[in-house]
């Protein structure tokens, strides 16, 4: 799968609100619905809510880039400047995830599998 864009994940302290708001939003029901994940496919694009609500990367939503080689693309952020926030890391089923932050603050997800 070429690099991109492919998910946007909302950080919640209230579940059923955010998976409400965003049933309506992308006029879908999600395919995943869980107590740690409610996830939504919309286009090629995932709209996923964690209700862990991940605020220590920001107060909003976290964009996660498609890679190949999940350290490969930590250490080309890395050389252009970013920071590591969050280390790769096993979130499941197959799936690794790794969060850098920018010069100017802004959140950059990776995730490979």
């Amino acid at each position: 799968m070429p690099d991109g864009l492919r998910l946007l994940v909302f950080p919640t302290t209230d579940l059923a609100r955010q998976t409400a708001l965003l049933r309506s939003l992308s006029g879908t029901d999600p395919y995943i619905e869980g107590p740690w994940y409610v996830g939504f496919r919309v286009g090629e694009v995932e709209l996923g809510i964690d209700p862990r609500g991940h605020r220590d990367f920001g107060p909003g939503p976290v964009c996660y880039w498609e890679v190949d080689d999940l350290e490969a693309a930590v250490s080309r952020l890395e050389a252009a400047g970013a920071e590591v926030r969050q280390p790769a890391k096993d979130v499941g089923g197959g799936m690794r995830t790794a969060v850098m932050v920018d010069g100017d603050g802004n959140v950059i997800g990776l995730r490979a599998g």
